[in-house]
């Protein structure tokens, strides 16, 4: 037969968990297999398909028009549904295809592949070219699963999901058409009578007509829907987990990049997380924070896996592609209970209007989720940091960089807040940025506290100036009076201005569970760094927190726990390993501790806080030689600049010479090591806590 180039409608298919069947009962398998292909084989000749071949457990059909294709698929699926125990995945594409014998070829068989690999089980996933043929019959609904880069296709296709009540529903009134004899054209009229909780997202498709439906009615919704009544079975089932799931939940996954240079990586996180700070700002909406969400970055997870581990009901993930000042960004809101969209939409836009979109994001979402939102957070979410695109593509780099956290990416951040101030002198978001910036330098860079912090207080003092609505800058301030000006009246303060501004701000709840537990106010400290976690439940350094206040609450064996918990979240987190050897050392279990204050310095080199630590852990241990030479390498670190006073401190607390301790420890009160007001409830510092001396320091910090 000579070969035969042709336009055709191509359906894919494949049995959920074949494999797995076959190893298990081949004899069963073979049954499957069977049944598949005869009742395969029945709906494609009804439909004036043609069945080309099975590939294994697939089967490989073509047709000539989109309609009949999705028509036969539905009618399959209605089948296998009803009548079998198995399930199949199939995916339709509409494309060139050459027919050779009894074979077909083509890009557009591999596209049809690839897109059924997408679909859930039972499911059918369609590409734009099926969609745009089919969008307009009646009683199909589809959801948009968004731009998917397909294995061995060059350019990302659009892919759409069959509705799965569209299928649902179909049988059902087949149903009742066998029962009542109806005529199948009546059942297509009932289709459309049958209500759909997706009717309200669907509708939505274009960013303009989101706006009439949001001021029009949308603030009007009550808190309780049938929505959340529908996830009632699933709420009580992870309840029993210990897990309560918020109400209105959502996670911001980070946004893919499809820019043809693979280099707007920055830009992605950035939108991302710009999306995850304005939807912060309405209180009936619980919003997991940026590292959380960020932690599955770059990782095949199913979307109802990654609801679970971070406790919301649903997840916003898309894409940009950007090229110049041309903007395309995909969303789609998704269901973790069932993996479904709730909404998804596409802008093709310029850079300049990347504020617009991401305000029509949030508020489609605030419509989605039927959440009650006041004028005022209207006005928040609406509100621009900056007009200037350059200022906000540098800010978002800063933030890329700030979120890093060593020493080397902290100053790079620094930078380019600053170029992004230089852009917009009006721009508060990048002054917080750039304040938030210069306090984390002295626990990563060893840096005077004197000449970072005031340079802080002049940055975020002028966020505040254009914008007091900003909780950041609050925490920021409540950090700066906590370890730089001992005001505590005021730290407290800026640290429940903070929360009251954004309840959502897990940071400000972090920060203000430290504060509290330098008071001794534990109870309080639990509640607020379990707070911080229910907002970002899979960030190291709350994790490592929570550690922190079972430490000084002296349940050193759940601290352990906790600590090892934080290990297993992230290994290469650094902060987590110090405290646990710090236990070790105070339990007495000195190998444990030495071997563990020894990977900090595998993982962030010699640094003055990770060697004084392992310095006290030697000296305990009795391997004075090594704790002397860290106290060289220390005294050598000083004669280059770095503030470690507080450090030689603590490897003499540990050789037990008091009088060099208490010497040293008056030498860092000048430099304002953050760590000293943590001295007061500390176990680490039992062994000195009765000496007048060590009453004196807390003195010098008003703490006494």
């Amino acid at each position: 037969m000579k070969e035969q180039r042709k336009l055709a409608a191509i359906i894919f298919t494949d049995i959920v968990g074949y494999s797995g069947m076959m190893s298990k009962d081949e004899k069963l398998a073979m049954s499957v297999l069977l049944k598949n292909r005869n009742v395969q084989k029945d709906a494609i000749k009804k439909f004036n398909g043609e069945f080309i071949k099975e590939i294994g457990d697939g089967t490989l059909s073509i047709f000539q028009s989109s309609w009949d294709a999705v028509s036969c698929a539905i009618d399959i699926q209605k089948i296998i549904s009803s009548e079998f125990s198995f399930q199949l995945r199939i995916g339709i594409h509409i494309g060139d295809i050459i027919i050779s014998e009894s074979d077909v070829f083509g890009d557009g068989v591999n596209i049809a592949s690839r897109i059924q690999a997408l679909c859930e089980p039972g499911g059918i996933c369609i590409s734009q070219r099926v969609y745009e043929d089919i969008k307009n019959k009646s009683g199909i609904k589809v959801d948009c699963v968004g731009e998917k880069l397909l294995k061995n296709i060059d350019q990302p296709v659009s892919i759409y999901a069959i509705a799965a009540e569209c299928i649902q529903n179909i049988l059902v009134q087949q149903r009742s058409d066998e029962e009542t004899h109806s005529q199948s054209g009546e059942i297509k009229r009932n289709a459309k009578k049958v209500p759909s909780v997706r009717k309200l997202y669907i509708g939505i498709s274009t960013a303009i007509v989101t706006i009439i439906i949001l001021i029009a009615g949308y603030f009007l919704f009550p808190k309780k829907t049938a929505l959340n009544k529908s996830l009632s079975n699933t709420e009580g089932s992870f309840k029993r987990k210990a897990k309560a799931i918020w109400t209105n939940s959502i996670a911001v996954l980070p946004f893919t990049d499809l820019s043809p240079d693979k280099d707007q990586e920055y830009f992605c996180d950035g939108i991302s997380e710009e999306l995850i700070n304005v939807m912060t700002q309405i209180p009936e909406l619980k919003v997991v924070a940026r590292t959380s969400a960020f932690s599955f970055k770059g990782k095949e997870i199913d979307i109802r896996d990654i609801g679970e581990k971070l406790n919301v009901k649903t997840i916003l993930e898309g894409s940009v592609r950007k090229s110049g000042n041309q903007l395309r960004i995909s969303a789609q809101l998704i269901d973790v209970n069932n993996g479904y969209h709730l909404w998804s939409q596409t802008y093709n836009r310029e850079l300049k209007d990347v504020f617009t979109i991401q305000n029509e994001i949030a508020l489609t979402i605030v419509a989605a989720l039927k959440t009650n939102l006041l004028l005022n957070e209207k006005e928040q979410i609406e509100k621009k940091s900056t007009e200037n695109t350059e200022a906000y593509q540098l800010y978002l780099k800063g933030r890329f960089y700030w979120n890093k956290r060593t020493a080397d990416d902290i100053q790079k951040a620094i930078d380019y807040f600053t170029q992004a101030i230089e852009k917009d002198s009006a721009y508060a978001m990048a002054y917080a940025g750039l304040a938030a910036s210069y306090i984390l330098l002295p626990e990563y860079a060893a840096i005077s506290s004197e000449d970072i912090f005031a340079k802080a207080i002049i940055a975020v003092k002028k966020a505040l100036e254009l914008d007091p609505t900003l909780a950041e800058p609050h925490a920021v301030l409540g950090i700066i009076k906590t370890e730089y000006e001992w005001d505590w009246t005021g730290a407290e303060l800026e640290y429940k201005k903070a929360i009251e501004l954004n309840p959502n701000y897990p940071t400000a709840h972090h920060w203000y569970n430290i504060y509290l537990r330098n008071f001794g106010r534990l109870d309080e400290a639990y509640r607020e760094v379990k707070l911080a976690l229910e907002r970002d439940p899979l960030s190291p350094i709350i994790n490592v927190n929570l550690g922190d206040v079972l430490y000084i609450m002296r349940q050193y064996d759940k601290a352990i726990e906790q600590y090892l918990k934080t290990i297993e979240l992230d290994p290469d987190f650094a902060s987590a390993y110090s405290p646990l050897g710090v236990v070790y050392a105070l339990q007495g279990k000195f190998d444990n501790a030495i071997a563990e204050l020894r990977k900090v310095q595998t993982i962030i080199r010699n640094t003055p806080y990770s060697l004084s630590r392992l310095g006290f852990a030697y000296a305990r241990s009795g391997d004075k030689s090594q704790a002397l030479q860290i106290l060289d390498d220390l005294f050598t670190f000083r004669e280059q600049g770095y503030k470690v006073a507080f450090d030689i401190a603590i490897v003499y607390y540990g050789l037990d010479d008091r009088a060099k301790t208490f010497e040293w420890l008056e030498k860092s009160l000048p430099e304002r090591d953050f760590r000293l007001p943590r001295m007061k409830t500390e176990p680490f510092w039992d062994g000195i806590r009765s000496d007048m001396r060590f009453i004196a320091l807390l003195k010098k910090m008003g703490m006494e």
